[in-house]
């Protein structure tokens, strides 16, 4: 092995390619050490591996390395609101930071003579990178403070859009793919424990219990006056519940469908189900009202898109888990005297009675509320330039001659923020790329019907790839419903999910071909 790595090291940082892709990563580490100036020893620690791994990659281009960097950028989506600097108010997150590396891998295999594959939407992709270019004529008249804007997101909207292709450019087998489901699985049955934890750690003052979290990536502190409330607003090493429920949202969208469709997953039906029942556990006690709402519309995508047996499972547990909700809101509130669920109650009142005109129902600082009507605001933006939109970066900037106070840094929506920085061309690219991804995976799985996968090996691959794309097509659409609610389109995962939902379509169609190349050999 050390001849092998002797030679290829040999041939490799000789070409012009090594001495390029060095630089970059010298230029990427200084930014890490910049960034960790105000850390400690830990966090220096943390560039000091950075900078040995990425090193490493470029002597090891090969498929299993992308593998082991897409494990990781998966395992830390949970922590995508908890960065490495926990001290001093800068950090890099992880999520970050196993995306920069798995974009370094991408350029090492392209410089090495690897071939950069096409994923289905990747048409709408360059569409919407297009369009945030066309929208920089929008802001010609502008002050300077604009381009910088500009550039400070066309950098992290590319960055995006590099980590999609890196993604759909790792060649993992099914088997491969099979276990890296089963690690998100697990992590996010951790993750949940250690939120549903947090009750009885913050009431009986057990260790473990977080007491207090300095976020930078908010700009905000989490501070536990009394333990219960804020459990319910705050669980685990998130800064507000939203982040918590949705990624148990999304771990529901991959778990929901493998009870449904492969039980024995993890060997027997009992653990996935026990999977799901502590998801679900730790969702009713985030009591996050948006991701509830997202969690209703991944039923509704399940109803339309399973047949009538799922449907009776699903209605079922929908049912069971109302119950166990119910049960555990009242647990908390007879041993806590916190009156959770007149709170809850409350809150949904007084949304009701927002959207019939009555605003005097409402919970003072009610989220849902600001972002209404900063979308609205964005709409107003919008109509100045509805056709490339007023420039990438530019709506904070300009909604404020709207009299608004934006405490989002955007407009708190994905879908009015693009149509307001990109107007209706980039909003028609990010609606074809999401449709386009999102049917790219149904394909697979409603047309696909395998019988018998075990005699032969090419097609009990094939038959784990069209099991594959079912729950990636929830986890993609569930994405996809946070846009209108909330979501933030820089963000490293949502490129990570658009890239999952580009590489098994690949690997779907080159199994075909090889199993066809070899049913004509046969012949």
């Amino acid at each position: 092995m050390l001849e092998s790595l002797r030679q290829f090291a040999h041939v490799r940082l000789r070409t012009p390619g090594f001495f390029m892709l060095a630089g970059l990563t010298l230029f990427f580490c200084a930014i890490f050490s910049w960034a960790f100036t105000f850390a400690e020893l830990a966090a220096e620690l943390v560039t000091g591996i950075a900078v040995g791994l990425s090193m490493a990659l470029l002597l090891v281009p090969s498929r299993r390395s992308g593998i082991v960097l897409m494990y990781g950028l998966a395992l830390s989506i949970p922590f995508c609101h908890f960065a490495m600097v926990i001290v001093g108010d800068q950090g890099i997150q992880w999520q970050h930071l196993f995306g920069s590396f798995l974009i370094f891998h991408l350029i090492v295999r392209i410089l090495f003579g690897g071939k950069l594959r096409l994923a289905p939407a990747t048409g709408w992709i360059l569409a919407f990178v297009a369009a945030t270019l066309i929208s920089t004529f929008a802001f010609i008249d502008e002050p300077a403070e604009h381009v910088t804007e500009f550039a400070k997101s066309e950098i992290q909207y590319l960055y995006g859009v590099l980590l999609f292709f890196s993604i759909s450019n790792i060649n993992p087998k099914s088997k491969e793919l099979i276990w890296f489901l089963k690690a998100m699985l697990i992590m996010s049955a951790l993750v949940a424990l250690f939120g549903i934890y947090q009750l009885p750690a913050r009431f009986f003052g057990w260790p473990g219990g977080v007491v207090r979290l300095n976020n930078p990536s908010l700009s905000g502190e989490f501070q536990a006056h009394t333990a219960l409330k804020d459990l319910t607003r705050a669980a685990s090493i998130f800064s507000e519940p939203g982040y918590f429920g949705r990624f148990l949202v999304g771990s529901l969208a991959l778990s929901l469908p493998i009870a449904l469709h492969r039980p024995k997953f993890f060997g027997s039906p009992f653990l996935i189900w026990l999977i799901i029942t502590i998801q679900a556990g730790g969702l009713i006690i985030s009591s996050s009202m948006g991701a509830w709402y997202i969690l209703a519309n991944l039923t509704v995508v399940m109803f339309l898109v399973e047949r009538v047996v799922e449907k009776v499972k699903l209605l079922t547990w929908l049912g069971i888990v109302s119950i166990f909700g119910i049960a555990i809101l009242i647990s908390i509130e007879l041993v806590s005297g916190f009156p959770i669920i007149m709170t809850v109650t409350e809150r949904i009142h007084g949304i009701i009675q927002y959207f019939k005109g009555d605003m005097s129902q409402l919970i003072a600082g009610e989220s849902l509320v600001q972002r209404i009507e900063t979308g609205k605001i964005a709409l107003d933006v919008w109509k100045e330039n509805p056709v490339i939109g007023v420039g990438v970066g530019s709506y904070t900037l300009i909604s404020y001659r709207y009299g608004e106070y934006n405490p989002f840094g955007f407009a708190a929506n994905s879908l009015v923020n693009t149509l307001a920085e990109t107007g209706l061309v980039g909003l028609i690219a990010l609606l074809g790329l999401s449709f386009s991804s999102l049917r790219g995976l149904w394909k697979i799985f409603s047309r696909t019907t395998i019988v018998n996968p075990e005699e032969n090996p090419g097609i009990r691959e094939l038959a784990d790839l069209a099991f594959l794309a079912r729950p990636f097509f929830y986890l993609l659409a569930v994405e996809v419903i946070y846009f209108h609610l909330g979501g933030f389109l820089m963000r490293p995962e949502v490129w990570f999910y658009f890239g999952i939902a580009g590489l098994i379509p690949l690997l779907y169609r080159r199994k075909i071909i090889e199993i066809k190349l070899n049913e004509n050999k046969q012949l």
